[in-house]
Order: structure tokens, then C-alpha cells, then sequence
């Protein structure tokens, strides 16, 4: 089965990302009435009757360039255009025939299908619309309230119209493959966690740009390799002691994606070793159980003098946390694909049927070779214990207690850790007294 794309365009605050989430059925798109709450392409795949349609967000057009971010939003918004048949063209009856020129001229002149969406209305008298030449390719004007849920069925069945009506077969989405595994990229401000998206794909997918959150919103892509669908989610960087609310609610759906996925690509660079911001980040993956592989980017900026010191700089992070780490250069391509290897591994580690018998074998010999005593100077008695989730790995033990201290419960882990060979996959025990 395909899946057909939509756009939804237009100036800033006219409630593009709000009818977003509205069609998605999911608050996936930050809404605020700041400009350019939306900057990258965000894209979410949702069921229409028969038929399934990825909408893709974007950021705001505006007629002129004031900086080099808004020219980078202008040409991600059009590239999305590019991409898909049709596009909804947001705006409020406070916009202006200018600020919609250059877009619907664009439009047409690559035979797009428009549906113009008049948000904020509460009556349907909009004097602004007849100031627009008709076109063919205009395909209706409908007048809605977001807040209110008016007017969106229509603007759903003229979808649904065109896309019965066009008999492209082009596949745009093949939905036989489901994602496999969700990798989230973590870390910093400015550390190049775009680039290493865009490098990866080798396209220009994600903006770049030297400036604090510029990626706001998470940025799904999808990448096939070897028959594998991985999803990376690119993230808002984290910064520590941001004082700005409307930054901190980026921050916080970066943590919410380490949350949400399989494996952590955890980024930093060169000059931002193990910094305040760094600790904060990894303590979270370590308490989320997330397999994690460390991405010291930027290796290109190094002096052949400070090559010597890449062993000095992973240590840093390996005396700490107990993670897989790579030194990459996203700018100049190199050991980007060379990640994707460990996801390979860590996948194959998640598919691990662990045996029941084998696993309660482990315990008993731990059990036995090392003994734990409780306060009350009775020795820990480990009964049994099973595989309870694959992601992330976890074990319920059944004991005589459930109050184990950690460097016992790290021996536990060890010890299953060696028998099934579960390589750089963090374990979680619980534990569990039986009376």
C-alpha cells in the first residue's frame, strides 16, 4: 500500500501546525504564537477512509530574508512542496494577497493542487479570498475553526477527491515495511546532530545552522538499510539552566524521545567534552535503560598534534557510563555509516530468545558462588527468575527479598550479560519477594 503526501504551507501564526495536529490526531507540532515556532519539516502519516496521507508541516514563507535561518526555513517549506501533489495553503483573514503571492505562484507553476484554508473564522465572510486570480489548480477555498473542529471534514473530503481522481503510480510510502527500530539523536546545542542526519541520507534534509535551537521540534527520517527500517528522530539541543520557556519545551520533547526509542546516538563534539550538559543527558539514557553509542563529532576541527588525545577524550566518557563511542566528521563524511553497524548489532541483541532454564541455571550458580547477606544475617535465597521485555532488556527475579544492593545487582547482570553474549545492551532487573 501507498502512501500520499500533503503540504500545509503559509506566513507565520495562521495555524498551520494546529491543523496539523489536528489531521494527524496527535500534538506532534508545537503551537505557539512565537514566529517560527516551526522551522524543520514535520511529517506524520495518518489514515483517510481508505487511503493513507503523510502531512508534512513546515515553516513559515516570508517575502523577504532578514536573517540566514529564515531563508534555510523558506527553502526546506518549498522542498516539501516539491515533494507532494498537494498543499494546503493556511491563512487568516489578516493576510495579506503578498504574503501568499510568491507561494501560490510557486504552486502553480509546478501544477500543484491547492486548497486554500481560511483559519480563525468564526462567519464565513472573508473579502481577502477574491483578491486571488483563480486557477485551476486552486481547487477549493474552505473557511475553519481549528479550535472549534469546523469546516476540516470538508477540507478532508477534497483530499480525499483529488487523490481518487489522480491515478498516479508512483509508491511515495511502502508501508510492507514497518519500522524496525526508532534511533534518537541526543545532545547539544550546535553539535551536528542535523548534519549527521543530512550526511547519512546525503541530502539536505534537516537545516543547519549555527544558532541555538534550531532544530525545535523532533525531526522523524526514515533510513532502509539492509532491508532494516530504521527511524531517526532528530532532536532540539539541550542546553542546561535555559531560562527561555518557549526553548525549555523543546528540551523537554528531547528527553521524552530518548524515552520513546530502541537505541540513543548520543552527540557531542570535540570542544564540548563531557560538560554539565553532557552528564545530564547521559544520566537520563542510564536511567531509561537505552543502549547508547557516543558520537564525538567534529573530528575534522582536530590538529595532527591532538590526534594522539581521541583515546584521552573517549575515556572521558567510558570511566563513567559504560557506552560504545565513535569519533565521527559529519562535514567531511567521515565513519558516519559506520554507526549504522551498531544498530544492526544492538538489533540482533534485541531479538535474542533468552531460555528460561538457561537464565535460572545463571542464578543459581550466582546464587551460589557469591553470597549476599541481609541485615538480618539471613543470606539472599534467589529462586527463579524470567524475561519480562525485550527493549529494553528486562529480568523479574523472585527471591527471598527484594532489597539487593547494586554491586551484587551488577554481578547478576554481568553474569547474564556473559552467558547470552548481550554486548553494549544495558539490563534491568526487578526484583520481586516471595513470602
Amino acid at each position: 500500500m501507498t502512501v500520499k503526501k500533503i503540504t500545509l504551507a503559509g506566513p507565520e501564526n495562521t495555524g498551520k501546525s494546529s491543523l496539523f495536529n489536528y489531521l494527524v490526531g496527535k500534538n506532534i507540532s508545537t503551537v505557539s504564537e512565537k514566529i517560527q515556532t516551526t522551522r524543520d519539516r514535520i511529517c506524520e502519516v495518518f489514515k483517510l477512509h481508505d487511503l493513507y496521507v503523510q502531512a508534512t508541516d513546515t515553516g513559515p514563507i516570508v517575502k523577504t530574508f532578514t536573517n540566514a535561518l529564515q531563508r534555510e526555513i523558506f527553502i526546506h517549506s518549498f522542498l516539501a512542496i516539491l515533494d507532494s501533489p498537494i498543499v494546503l495553503i493556511v491563512i487568516t483573514k489578516q493576510t495579506k494577497l503578498i504574503d501568499v503571492s510568491i507561494l501560490v505562484e510557486f504552486c502553480i507553476l509546478k501544477n500543484k493542487y491547492i486548497i486554500f484554508i481560511v483559519n480563525k473564522l468564526d462567519h464565513l465572510h472573508c473579502s481577502f479570498i477574491h483578491n486571488f486570480s483563480f486557477n485551476k489548480n486552486i481547487i477549493s477555498i474552505r473557511y475553519i475553526s481549528i479550535k472549534q473542529g469546523k469546516g476540516i471534514p470538508l477540507v478532508l473530503d477534497d483530499i480525499k477527491k483529488i487523490f481518487n481522481f489522480t491515478k498516479k503510480k508512483k509508491v511515495v510510502y511502502n508501508f510492507t515495511h514497518k519500522y524496525k527500530i526508532k534511533v534518537g539523536i541526543v545532545g547539544q546545542t550546535n553539535v551536528g546532530k542535523s548534519t549527521y542526519l543530512n550526511t547519512l541520507l546525503k541530502k539536505n534534509q534537516n537545516i543547519t545552522y549555527d544558532e541555538n535551537f534550531t532544530t525545535s521540534n523532533p525531526v522523524l527520517t526514515t533510513f532502509l538499510y539492509k532491508k532494516l527500517k530504521i527511524l531517526f528522530t532528530d532532536t532540539a539541543g539541550i542546553k542546561a539552566n535555559c531560562l527561555s520557556l518557549f526553548n525549555r519545551i523543546f528540551i523537554y520533547f528531547s528527553f521524552n524521545v530518548i524515552r520513546l526509542s530502541n537505541i540513543i546516538f548520543f552527540m557531542t563534539d570535540i570542544g564540548k567534552v563531557k560538560s554539565k550538559e553532557d552528564k545530564k543527558i547521559m544520566n537520563f539514557i542510564a536511567k531509561e535503560y537505552k543502549p547508547c553509542l557516543i558520537l564525538i563529532n567534529k573530528a575534522d576541527l582536530l590538529m595532527p598534534k591532538d590526534i594522539c588525545d581521541l583515546s584521552s577524550i573517549r575515556y572521558l566518557y567510558l570511566t563513567l557510563y559504560k557506552f560504545d563511542s565513535k569519533i565521527i566528521s559529519s562535514f567531511k563524511y567521515q565513519h558516519v555509516i559506520d554507526t549504522i553497524p551498531y544498530i544492526l548489532m544492538i538489533y540482533k541483541t534485541f531479538n535474542k530468545t533468552i531460555s528460561v532454564n538457561i537464565l535460572n541455571k545463571i542464578l543459581y550458580n550466582v546464587n551460589l558462588k557469591k553470597k549476599h547477606n541481609l541485615k538480618e544475617g539471613r543470606n539472599v535465597y534467589i529462586y527463579f527468575g524470567k524475561q519480562i521485555s525485550k527493549m529494553p532488556m528486562s529480568f523479574i527475579v523472585f527471591s527471598n527479598t527484594d532489597i539487593i544492593k547494586i554491586p551484587y545487582q551488577q554481578y547478576i547482570k554481568k553474569s547474564i550479560s556473559q552467558e547470552f553474549k548481550i554486548k553494549s545492551i544495558p539490563i534491568r532487573l526487578v526484583f520481586h519477594k516471595i513470602h
